[in-house]
């Protein structure tokens, strides 16, 4: 139309902000129930049911719908702001429904075309009086998936995850050698720098001054010589004889002294 200017074009989308903003704003009032899902039963029907199905899919579209669900015993009429989230709209009806499980998905029905119209944002553009199902059943929205088709779909991420669990990495052994030998080797590192930076009792037992008479009567005398050189090249040494041998008494002794012997 000739007549139709700037100006009225600037009204007619200052019209339809209007409207999309009175759309979000203000309260709605809506009737919430749990929408119950049945366990799906095997029958001798079923071949019947399949080629039911074929003959009029509309038909049976509507009876599937009927069949899966049911409306639970409680119903609620609350009143919120359709700027309502669904995460809140869902507590809400967990609380006044007291339904067991968390709910997980939140829909409508259409009445002319009775499809599932599921609720992801807010309230807005939801008409007083709507009755709100909500249930705690997860249903994919693309095809909604008979209880049969969940369970497969479980059995076969349980599969999956089973295959996860039981794959063996072929090196599994050979990196746990390489853990091992490596830390051996660290500690053969380690007491070969200790043994190093020390001297050698070995090489001054010629400098061992004599033992006393007293000293000599001990069997652990016997072993001084051969305790200094073990000690030349172990970090700990376990010495086992009879109680009064001199195990505590001369063995520390016979360090003090190979420590003299070398210089210190």
């Amino acid at each position: 139309d000739d007549s139709y200017d700037g100006d009225d074009i600037r009204n007619h989308s200052d019209i339809l902000k209007q409207a999309s903003t009175k759309a979000k704003s203000g309260k709605v009032r809506i009737d919430i129930v749990e929408a119950i899902y049945k366990e799906k039963t095997t029958s001798r029907g079923s071949s019947s049911s399949k080629s039911s199905k074929s003959r009029s899919s509309l038909k049976s579209k509507k009876a599937k719908n009927e069949s899966r669900w049911s409306e639970g015993s409680t119903r609620k009429t609350i009143v919120l702001d359709r700027s309502t989230t669904i995460t809140v709209l869902m507590t809400q009806c967990k609380s006044k429904l007291k339904m067991k499980k968390k709910p997980s998905r939140v829909f409508f029905v259409d009445i002319d075309s009775k499809i599932e119209m599921d609720l992801t944002n807010d309230l807005s553009g939801i008409d007083d009086g709507t009755l709100i199902y909500v249930t705690s059943y997860a249903v994919n929205n693309v095809s909604s998936p008979q209880p049969d088709d969940k369970i497969k779909e479980d059995d076969k991420d349980s599969d999956n995850e089973d295959e996860k669990l039981n794959v063996i990495d072929p090196l599994d052994a050979v990196k746990k050698v390489y853990k091992l030998h490596k830390r051996k080797l660290n500690k053969n590192r380690c007491e070969q720098q200790i043994t190093e930076n020390l001297p050698s009792f070995t090489e001054s037992l010629d400098d061992l001054e004599p033992l006393p008479n007293a000293r000599l009567d001990l069997p652990a005398a016997n072993y001084r010589s051969k305790i200094l050189s073990a000690l030349d090249t172990s970090r700990v040494l376990v010495i086992c004889g009879a109680t009064g041998c001199g195990k505590s008494t001369q063995v520390p002794q016979y360090i003090l002294e190979g420590m003299k012997a070398i210089g210190y």
